[in-house]
């Protein structure tokens, strides 16, 4: 009896459910279960990003992508969720760090691989497997990043340069009452200023022994003769180049 009940010819699903059954009780039971999934799901992330909401929340966090571009998008999910949370694109989570110190974290870290982008995307503006802000290809994004971190004491300036971007852009007049607040940062900007100052002297030089200027004109060359003109001040000169 046992053996028959279990062979899938005699098998009948309906000897287990009562025959008193409503009819719309197995589609409550089967959508309960499909809740219970979602709900388990949403719960697995201990990231703050917007919730999965059945597989709603997924197409809305891609189609802001889409609709907004993924700069502003970023800002927008950032002043909702923080410097560290999730999104979907394409289906895929996603991570959004907007944090200077994280980013320096990972491009210190050679385990940090996967990437997102449209391959069509990607080749239109040149970076399929190139570079290394989108180069979608670990092993060569692997060779190329040694590379950016060669300079590494000017990128440890740069980052507490945007730190004291971050920290003191909107802060109240009151808040600089009290030095003992804003020195670190007001020191974070000094110590950017003169590693750029020991570049642009260099230019300097090199713009006042070359012969033919015509062939070396550049962002930094032109500020310089301005400055020469008497069109602009050597500090001007000096925060242009170190923005650009």
């Amino acid at each position: 009896m046992v053996l028959e009940m279990l062979n899938p010819i005699h098998y009948n699903i309906t000897s287990i459910v009562p025959e008193a059954m409503p009819a719309a009780t197995m589609p409550v039971l089967l959508l309960t279960g499909l809740f219970l999934l979602v709900w388990n799901y949403e719960g697995t992330s201990s990231i703050p990003g917007p919730g999965y909401c059945m597989g709603i929340g997924p197409l809305i966090s891609h189609g802001r992508f889409l609709w907004m571009g993924i700069g502003s998008a970023c800002n927008y999910y950032n002043r909702v969720y923080g410097e560290f949370m999730r999104v979907w694109i394409s289906g895929e989570e996603t991570l959004i760090i907007s944090k200077s110190s994280s980013m320096f974290h990972i491009m210190k870290h050679n385990h940090y691989s996967s990437r997102f982008g449209s391959k069509l995307g990607l080749q239109c503006i040149g970076m399929h497997e190139k570079g290394i802000i989108f180069n979608n290809n670990p092993e060569l994004w692997k060779t190329t990043r040694p590379f950016f971190m060669k300079e590494s004491a000017i990128v440890v300036k740069i980052q507490g340069y945007f730190d004291a971007w971050q920290a003191l852009l909107i802060k109240p007049d009151i808040f600089f009452k009290i030095s003992w607040l804003y020195k670190k940062y007001e020191k974070s900007v000094k110590d950017l200023k003169d590693a750029i100052e020991v570049l642009i002297a260099e230019k300097r030089r090199r713009i006042s022994t070359e012969e033919k200027l015509e062939e070396c004109m550049d962002f930094a060359t032109e500020l310089i003769l301005a400055e020469k003109r008497g069109d602009l001040t050597r500090e001007n000169v000096n925060q242009c180049i170190l923005e650009m």
